[in-house]
């Protein structure tokens, strides 16, 4: 992988990281768990989604529009992290391409909602603390 790309894919994941992190000590994790559930629905419908996508662009770009895009959409997936989001993203994307391969990967929600349950908790501490100093 090339040195831009790695840096570029990094950058993307931090600032995806940092932007849930924060999005859940305000909304007190609902912002996590929404999420995990719109990738979730997005991964499991990834077919549906994919064929409406397919059938629009049929409908509107010629066969040349829309090699552009396809070659745009796969060289797009390669730069962000490998996770749940890619993995949804690709499954739309091989069925709007009318591709059969998708990658049966499992989520890995259950990983992601340990980890985001352990720092939910801890920034509520840290809220709660800071709340209880303000009232005293």
């Amino acid at each position: 992988m090339g040195f831009f790309k790695k840096l570029i894919k990094t950058g993307i994941g931090l600032a995806g990281k940092h932007l849930m992190n924060t999005a859940n000590t305000i909304t007190g994790g609902l912002a996590g768990k929404l999420t995990n559930t719109v990738i979730e629905g997005v991964n499991k419908h990834s077919g549906i989604i994919g064929k409406v996508a397919q059938g629009i662009g049929k409908k509107l770009f010629s066969e040349e529009t829309r090699n552009k895009i396809s070659n745009f959409a796969d060289k797009a997936l390669k730069y962000i992290p490998k996770g749940n989001v890619r993995t949804a993203l690709e499954k739309v994307n091989n069925a709007a391409q009318g591709r059969t391969e998708n990658n049966n990967a499992k989520l890995k929600t259950d990983n992601i909602n340990t980890e985001n349950s352990k720092q939910m908790k801890s920034d509520r501490a840290i809220l709660r603390n800071k709340y209880v100093m303000q009232e005293g």
